[in-house]
């Protein structure tokens, strides 16, 4: 038998109830698909920023030396500064003009955010190069120094492996190294330190070479004009006898 109308328009109105609650079913499928593909999105890029972020830091750790970022202190920075000055006013006597009529090199061997490098151009007038691996700290030193009115002629930093830098062209090396690492500055230095290059140790001595001056915080060293440096403690360099207690 045919159906009423009554009977018609009910089964066309349940139909479309079921329709509509599939459709709603499948909006809330792709809805729910959309909000995972979106967590999953957030979440890998919070990884991988994090992961950018934090890897110059670890980065060390992997090394054969583990070199951490430790902020040089106002003691230590003081005591660098100190002992390079007494360093480079024994060379200026020594040399007389040689050195007077150009601008001096020096290097931070690990600059960290650049604090050494800074205080040595404000403070000594020195041209002064920063070498550092982990990026973002060699980025706050640039942003330091040009905060401070500095040219990358004055003050410049770079990313760079400390073992593979050449020292030959410095005319003053300092290094903030740890214990273990030590043995192989020392060699470093024997071979491209260039002759009378201002050395300055801060934390840990040279374990080999007897240092012209200490202060209980770092360790002056004078590379000798020619020859190789004595591997006894008892080396005397020839222009010790030239410091003076006023310069320290």
């Amino acid at each position: 038998k045919g159906l009423s109308s009554r009977e018609s328009c009910g089964i066309s109105k349940r139909q479309s109830a079921m329709d509509e609650s599939e459709h709603d079913h499948e909006q809330t499928a792709v809805e729910s698909r959309r909000r995972q593909y979106v967590g999953v999105g957030l979440f890998g890029t919070v990884v991988g920023l994090a992961t950018a972020a934090v890897a110059p830091f670890l980065a060390p750790a992997l090394r054969r030396h583990i070199l951490p970022y430790i902020p040089a202190t106002d003691a230590q920075l003081h005591s660098s500064l100190k002992l390079a000055r007494a360093g480079l006013a024994m060379v200026q006597a020594s040399q007389g003009s040689d050195r007077a009529h150009r601008v001096l090199r020096a290097i931070d061997l690990g600059s960290g955010d650049g604090r050494v490098v800074l205080a040595v151009v404000s403070e000594l007038g020195l041209s002064a190069e920063g070498v550092e691996l982990n990026r973002w700290l060699v980025w706050w030193a640039r942003v330091a120094a040009w905060r401070q009115g500095l040219t990358q002629r004055q003050a410049r930093f770079r990313v760079a492996d400390l073992w593979t830098t050449n020292l030959a062209a410095y005319d003053v090396i300092f290094i903030f190294g740890v214990r273990e690492m030590m043995h192989d500055v020392e060699r470093k230095l024997q071979v491209e330190a260039a002759p009378h290059a201002v050395i300055i140790s801060n934390r840990f001595p040279l374990p080999n070479w007897k240092p012209i001056q200490c202060d209980g915080v770092g360790s002056l060293y004078l590379r000798p004009e020619t020859g190789s440096w004595s591997q006894s403690r008892t080396h005397h360099h020839p222009l010790a006898s030239s410091i003076r207690p006023g310069l320290l």
